[in-house]
């Protein structure tokens, strides 16, 4: 084809433009341009130049990679321009749905009746099927840009085995048989299921100005606990089993505590008397004893002192004592049953 140039010199845009647009956003631009061969300039199209119409993007098209130059053998040169930009900031986010088991865990509590500390046992409520929908995201992000790190609301889908979305279902300890109200104290409100995701796969193209990313998640939700508190992380807040009244450390006066009796044994200076003090603590009213019971012995197993109150507290007067070791037994009802606990005390010789 034979060129009869009049007017403009330099490169002359033709009017074969094409655009081409991916899910990502992404967006291409071709131009081609001729210019005569006397007034041919090769610096003038560089690569990372903003294009003159960067129309439809959104942000500008930049040139990437280096123009291409066609001897057209009329007089004439063809530069083939190749731009890049985005038509969009949100990208496009696709799924795919796989099978999957969540694990329920609770923690367990009881006392120590040594240590004087609350000791936590993890235990397995049961487990269910689900579908998760994990979600494919490719996006344009301008080079150099921090990708994104959430995984957009709306993209994440959650499934029983029967196609019913469960991701706003209330699960309860109760729903496993394991742990129920009547056999537990603690919070048997339920939770929802901590949908957590990772990325499993992180691709970045580069189209000079713009990097294409391609992020793939994977189920990253781990154990779903009960209860948990807003981060979806297990709370410090057991269920502690419906029993009898657990002890805690004995023959010592304890200062801080919950659901726990002690007794502690010591002289009276103004009377010479011993003194026998019995307690609860009870500020979490769990298991509290509802009547306890004291009796003492002496060396030769006869009874010096037996007791039967329900007071929360009590001070009871042993009398002046002989020297020699003394024996107590020590018992909390409560109406999940009785428990309890044998000591000792010395009168030392003076």
């Amino acid at each position: 084809m034979s060129y009869i140039h009049y007017g403009k010199d330099g490169w002359i845009l033709q009017p074969n433009r094409k655009i081409t647009n991916w899910a990502s956003g992404l967006c291409m631009i071709e131009e081609e341009y001729i210019c005569a061969n006397k007034n041919v300039d090769y610096n003038y199209f560089q690569a990372g130049n903003l294009i003159e119409d960067s129309t439809p993007c959104i942000d500008g098209a930049y040139i990437f990679t280096a123009p291409k130059y066609t001897d057209m053998g009329n007089g004439f040169i063809k530069a083939t321009i190749t731009a890049y930009g985005r038509s969009n900031a949100n990208g496009s986010v696709d799924s795919v749905a796989g099978p999957s088991t969540i694990e329920f865990y609770a923690y367990e509590a009881s006392y120590s009746f040594l240590e004087n500390v609350v000791v936590s046992e993890e235990i397995k409520l049961g487990s269910i099927p689900v579908v998760k929908s994990l979600p494919i995201i490719k996006k344009v992000i301008p080079k150099n840009s921090f990708p994104p790190s959430e995984v957009p609301s709306g993209t994440v889908g959650l499934f029983d085995t029967e196609g019913n979305d469960i991701a706003e279902k209330v699960f309860k300890p109760s729903d496993f048989n394991s742990i129920t109200p009547s056999n537990f104290h603690g919070d048997f409100s339920g939770v929802k299921l901590n949908n957590r995701f990772t990325i499993s796969r992180f691709d970045s193209v580069n189209f000079g100005n713009f990097n294409e990313l391609t992020m793939q998640y994977i189920d990253a939700s781990g154990k779903q606990y009960m209860p948990i508190n807003e981060s979806g992380d297990a709370q410090d807040v057991p269920f502690y089993r419906k029993e009898a009244p657990t002890f805690r450390q004995f023959n010592s006066a304890a200062t801080s505590g919950n659901d726990v009796i002690y007794f502690d044994v010591r002289e009276s200076y103004t009377s010479g008397n011993y003194l026998l003090e019995t307690a609860t603590l009870t500020s979490l009213e769990l298991n509290n004893a509802k009547q306890i019971s004291v009796l003492v012995t002496d060396q030769t197993n006869a009874t010096i002192f037996s007791s039967v109150f329900s007071s929360v507290s009590v001070l009871q007067n042993l009398g002046a004592l002989s020297n020699g070791t003394y024996g107590v037994v020590l018992s909390a009802t409560n109406e999940y049953g009785t428990e309890y606990r044998y000591g000792s005390f010395e009168i030392p010789i003076i």
